[in-house]
């Protein structure tokens, strides 16, 4: 990944020992924004939607930020209407239905807000939750740019090896090459130039990265994936070695907004380093 490495790393504080929850990506992705625990069924991509649907007392991030009067917004790279093919909004399976995502498209285990009740059942997730496309044309203005928007590329993109056509970049290269595309126009954005913050993370594992079977096991923990901050009040080539998580991802952006922590965020042993961030800047918003 040589624009994140050569490129983006010089440029950001990297939060060395952040480690994933599970393998797959829907506990991982539920934890960052609703504080909830894997469980069996997550870690099996829900095969049956409806059943993982959180009930509407279990709150997220988004409805915490909602309540507070800001504005928010998840981006989601290739989410169309099955049946017509168009851009839609939160599109997931219908109840007792599992996920059938195309190859290298969107799949509705990377996008965690129809798994909430709080959001489906008012309309939330139907306004905010949007296709990608929409992004460009809304960090234009820092008054079109939501206070917190969560960006999610499709499965060809988020690094998955095999779901991208043949001849194109697969794996983390698919990965770095959405990271190029879109993060210059980020950071040039002005939002993120007034007070903005991007946070560049992984997931899941790539368990279908192909293996080479002359070369040495891979050294380490493939849970520990690394995350990039970005911001103009962060040091640039700076690291941070604190152990952090995706309860940490949530419990960092609730203090950066000043809410209160939900879920598992709320634990004790949970470490956080949006209190450092908020205190670099009078007012902090996520891009």
């Amino acid at each position: 990944m040589t624009y994140l490495a050569n490129e983006l790393r010089p440029k950001g504080d990297l939060l060395s020992e952040f480690k994933l929850l599970d393998k797959a990506a829907l506990p991982n992705s539920i934890a960052a924004v609703g504080g909830q625990a894997p469980s069996a069924r997550t870690k099996a991509g829900c095969p049956n939607y409806d059943e993982c649907v959180y009930p509407a007392e279990d709150l997220t991030l988004v409805d915490q930020l909602g309540i507070a009067k800001f504005t928010w917004k998840a981006y989601m790279e290739g989410m169309v209407d099955p049946a017509t093919g168009q851009p839609d909004n939160c599109v997931h399976p219908e109840p007792d239905t599992a996920a059938n995502p195309a190859t290298g498209g969107y799949s509705v285990t990377l996008n965690p807000f129809p798994y909430f009740h709080s959001l489906l059942d008012l309309g939330d997730c139907a306004s905010n939750d949007v296709p990608l496309t929409e992004l460009e044309k809304d960090l234009k203005k820092a008054k079109s740019t939501p206070s917190y928007s969560y960006i999610s590329p499709n499965l060809c993109n988020v690094g998955i090896s095999g779901q991208c056509p043949e001849g194109a970049p697969d794996g983390a290269a698919a990965a770095d090459a959405f990271l190029a595309t879109w993060v210059p126009k980020i950071l040039a954005s002005p939002a993120y130039e007034e007070d903005g913050l991007l946070i560049v993370t992984f997931g899941q594992v790539n368990g279908a990265a192909p293996v080479d079977p002359a070369a040495p096991a891979p050294a380490g923990d493939p849970l520990k994936v690394g995350t990039l901050l970005l911001s103009p009040f962060v040091t640039p080539g700076a690291t941070d070695a604190v152990a952090y998580d995706p309860y940490s991802l949530l419990r960092s952006t609730e203090d950066l907004f000043g809410l209160t922590p939900i879920g598992k965020a709320a634990g004790k042993k949970v470490k956080s380093f949006g209190v450092t961030l908020r205190g670099g800047a009078e007012s902090t918003a996520g891009d």
